[in-house]
C-alpha cells in the first residue's frame, strides 16, 4: 500500500512539474514592450526579403537594407532592456567561424577591396543571425517569421506577373520583379511553397488558411513567368512535401491540393507567356550535350584557380576578376533591354566558397550545413519533414547559383540554427525524468 500511495505521489509530481514547465514555457513566448517592437520590425524585414530590390531608398538602398537597419537598431535596444543573451549553439559558433575566415582572406585577397566589402555584408548577415536568435527564441514567433517570408513571395509574384504581362523582360524574355535576377527570384519563390504548405496544415483562422493554400499556385505561376529552368527542378522537389505530409492530413486538406492543382493550371495558362515555355523545354538539351548557359566553362577555369590556392582561397569576392583573368575573353552579358551588364559569377555556391575561401573555408561551410541537416532530425514529425524538404530545395537551388552571401540563405541558416535550438532546450527541461512527447507536440 505505501508503495502504491508512493507511486501515485511520484506520478502526480511528475504531471505538475510537466504542467508548470509547459505553462512557464507558453509565458516565455509572450513578448513585451521593446521586444515586442523589435520583433515586429524583425517580421517586416523578414517580409521584405522576396521584393526589397522593387523599392531603393535613395542614399540609403533598398527597403530591406532600410528596414533591416532598423531591426538591428531596436534589437540591440531590447536585448540591453532585457539585460541578458540567449546561449548560443554550437552551430552559431561555427557560423562565426566561417564569417571570421572570411575576413582573414582579406590579407591575400586578389581583389582586396571586393573581398572587404563582401566581409561587411557577411558581419551584418552574422548579425542578423544573432538578432534572430534573440528574437526568435519560441515556437510561435518561428513560425510567425516563416509566414512573413511567405506573404513576402507574394508580392513578389505580383511584380513578376505585372512584368510577364506588360512584357518587361528583366534577361531575354524572362520575367522577374524589378531589380531582381529571375534565376534568384525563382528560388526565393520555391523555397516559400514548403512553408506555405506547413502553415496551411497547421493555421486556424480561415482567412489566412486559404492564403497559405493558394500560395503554392500562385508560386508556381511566378516560377514559370522567370523562365528559370533550375527552379523547374527546385520546384518539383519542394513539392514532395506533399505526398510526405499527405497520410496525416484529413480528406478536406486533401481535396484542397487537388483543387490548388486546378487553381495552379488556370493561373498558368492565363499568366505564363509562350517564350517562358520555349526557354524551359530546353532543359533536356541543355543538361546533355549543352555548356549550362557556359557554366560548364566558368566552373572548370574555378576549379583550376583553385589547385592554384587550394588552402587560402583568392579572398572572398574575388571569383569574378580572377576567373575573367583566367578565361582571357570577355564573358559577360548585355541586357539589351535594361541596357546593363551582368558580371560573371561562379552560378554554384560550392565551387564559388571553395575558390575564394580554400579549403579552409569550404570545409567550415559544409560543417554549417552538417550541423543543419543534424539538428533535423531531432525536430518534431512535422517540422522535420518540413526542413528536410526546404534545406534540400536550397542545397539543389544554389549548385547553379552564387548565394553564400545571400539574405534568404542566412535568413533560413539562422531561422533553422533558432527552431533546433529551441526544441533541444525545451526537450532538456521539460520533464526531470524523460521527455513528454505530448507537450512538445504541443509546443511546436
Amino acid at each position: 500500500m505505501l508503495t502504491t500511495d508512493r507511486r501515485v505521489v511520484h506520478r502526480i509530481a511528475k504531471t505538475s512539474y510537466g504542467a508548470i514547465r509547459v505553462a512557464s514555457i507558453r509565458r516565455s513566448n509572450k513578448m513585451h514592450g521593446l521586444s515586442r517592437i523589435a520583433f515586429g520590425f524583425m517580421w517586416l524585414f523578414v517580409f521584405t526579403i522576396a521584393w526589397e530590390n522593387v523599392i531603393v531608398v535613395p542614399g540609403v538602398g533598398t527597403v530591406g537594407k532600410l528596414v533591416g537597419i532598423v531591426t538591428f537598431a531596436v534589437g540591440i535596444l531590447a536585448i540591453v532592456n532585457t539585460g541578458h543573451m540567449r546561449r548560443f549553439a554550437a552551430i552559431h559558433g561555427v557560423m562565426a567561424l566561417f564569417v571570421m575566415w572570411g575576413g582573414f582572406t582579406l590579407l591575400w585577397s586578389k581583389a582586396p577591396d571586393r573581398t572587404r566589402e563582401e566581409v561587411i555584408t557577411y558581419i551584418q548577415l552574422l548579425l542578423m543571425v544573432w538578432i534572430l536568435r534573440e528574437l526568435a527564441s519560441n515556437s510561435w514567433a518561428q513560425r510567425s517569421l516563416i509566414s512573413a517570408f511567405v506573404l513576402g513571395t507574394y508580392v513578389s509574384a505580383i511584380f513578376t506577373f505585372t512584368a510577364a504581362i506588360s512584357g518587361t523582360s528583366a534577361h531575354y524574355q524572362r520575367y522577374s520583379a524589378e531589380g531582381f535576377n529571375p534565376g534568384d527570384l525563382a528560388l526565393i519563390i520555391v523555397l516559400s511553397v514548403p512553408f506555405s504548405i506547413y502553415l496551411a496544415s497547421v493555421e486556424k483562422n480561415t482567412f489566412w488558411l486559404w492564403i497559405y493554400r493558394i500560395q503554392p499556385a500562385v508560386a508556381a505561376c511566378a516560377v514559370l513567368c522567370t523562365a528559370a529552368r533550375g527552379a523547374l527542378i527546385d520546384l518539383g522537389i519542394a513539392c514532395l512535401i506533399i505526398p510526405l505530409s499527405f497520410r496525416r492530413w484529413n480528406i478536406g486538406q486533401q481535396l484542397t491540393v487537388f483543387f490548388v492543382g486546378v487553381v495552379g493550371i488556370i493561373g498558368i495558362a492565363l499568366f505564363v507567356p509562350a517564350s517562358s515555355w520555349s526557354r524551359l523545354g530546353t532543359i533536356e538539351t541543355e543538361v546533355t550535350s549543352g555548356t549550362l548557359n557556359e557554366r560548364t566553362i566558368i566552373w572548370k577555369a574555378g576549379l583550376d584557380v583553385f589547385r592554384e590556392n587550394p588552402i587560402n582561397g583568392i579572398g572572398v569576392n574575388a571569383f569574378a576578376p580572377t576567373i575573367q583573368r583566367a578565361l582571357g575573353t570577355p564573358r559577360q552579358i548585355k541586357n539589351a533591354a535594361a541596357n546593363n551588364v551582368v558580371e560573371l559569377v561562379a552560378h554554384n555556391t560550392f565551387i564559388s566558397v571553395l575558390v575564394e575561401e580554400g579549403v579552409v573555408g569550404f570545409l567550415l561551410f559544409i560543417f554549417i550545413l552538417a550541423g543543419l541537416w543534424k539538428g533535423i532530425f531531432g525536430l518534431p514529425v512535422a517540422e522535420r519533414k518540413l526542413w528536410f524538404v526546404v534545406l534540400l530545395v536550397w542545397t539543389v537551388g544554389v549548385m547553379e547559383l552564387t548565394w553564400e552571401y545571400r539574405k534568404p540563405t542566412w535568413l533560413l541558416f539562422g531561422l533553422l540554427a533558432a527552431v533546433t535550438t529551441t526544441v533541444q532546450i525545451q526537450k532538456r527541461t521539460a520533464q526531470p525524468n524523460g521527455h513528454n512527447r505530448s507537450s512538445m507536440h504541443q509546443l511546436n
